[in-house]
């Protein structure tokens, strides 16, 4: 997480909005404010409403989306899939329209 912050998260933060959503309901909002704050993460951190994982087609841990803003999904990665330039490359263009 730090390493995206520092070497993505830190180039785009005035242009990106991004979220932390903890999904784990044994995890709460503060457990993951906590975290964040330990991380030293700027992000928003919020936990996920009733049925957003099954709406949003979210099915592994650890996934990660980009929605546009008419607030269409035109990303996503699911656990263990991207890497730091493919991030990269979606951010960029994210900033650039």
């Amino acid at each position: 997480m730090r390493r995206i912050k520092e070497d993505i998260g830190d180039r785009y933060n005035d242009q990106v909005a991004f979220y932390i959503v903890g999904t784990d309901p044994s995890e709460s909002l503060e457990i993951l404010e906590a975290d964040r704050k330990r991380l030293d993460l700027p992000w928003i951190t919020a936990s996920a409403e009733e049925g957003m994982l099954d709406t949003l087609q979210i099915y592994t841990q650890a996934s990660k989306m980009a929605i546009g803003s008419d607030g269409k999904i035109i990303h996503r990665y699911g656990f263990g899939k991207g890497d730091f330039e493919s991030w990269a490359d979606l951010f960029e263009d994210i900033a650039a329209n």
